[in-house]
């Protein structure tokens, strides 16, 4: 089976058993065309598990929020291919897992891990709550958005939960891989 050999093949997904669905594996550049390419690519295998139009959409709005974290928040002192944006799409059952990697500056990496830890220590209320206030008066964080996305991600993900690890890379940049569970 050809996804159990790329899962095998693939780094960092050790945390997920062979047998799930690869539904999609890519790595290099990332810019607008190719997330639109893995849309439609994505709308197309959706439609064969007939997944209902609801959850299509959590999916759809999940992949597009991280890919364009992968375009606005590339790395670009890294060109070499083993640093390339990454992108991973497994089904499981009822469930989606999407993985991305990219890397950042150890010091962008050190902000990661304390806003990623804020949203996975807030209870389901607690996020309802801060993503109403961030639409509400718009304050931008110091990486230059609002922080809605990942919020927004978390809010729909299993347990509203965004998994994490960093592994490095040098002495300045280091490899981000999120997990994200729907």
């Amino acid at each position: 089976n050809i996804g159990k050999v790329m899962v095998a093949a693939i780094p960092h997904v050790r945390h997920f058993k062979p047998g799930n669905d690869v539904l999609f594996y890519y790595k290099g550049e990332m810019n607008n065309k190719v997330l639109r390419a893995i849309m439609n690519l994505m709308a197309r295998k959706l439609r064969r598990y007939k997944e209902p139009q609801r959850r299509v959409r959590q999916i759809n709005n999940a992949l597009i929020e991280l890919m364009q974290n992968l375009i606005y928040h590339k790395e670009t002192g890294l060109k070499d291919r083993e640093h390339a944006p990454m992108v991973l799409i497994l089904r499981s059952g009822n469930h989606y897992l999407i993985q991305t990697a990219n890397a950042v500056d150890k010091k962008k990496g050190q902000w990661l891990r304390k806003y990623l830890d804020s949203i996975n220590n807030m209870t389901k209320e607690e996020l309802e709550k801060r993503y109403r206030e961030i639409l509400t008066n718009g304050r931008f964080n110091p990486e230059g958005g609002a922080g809605l996305g990942l919020l927004n991600i978390a809010r729909k993900a299993v347990e509203n939960k965004l998994n994490y690890e960093f592994e490095p890379i040098n002495n300045q940049y280091e490899t981000f891989h999120l997990f994200v569970l729907l």
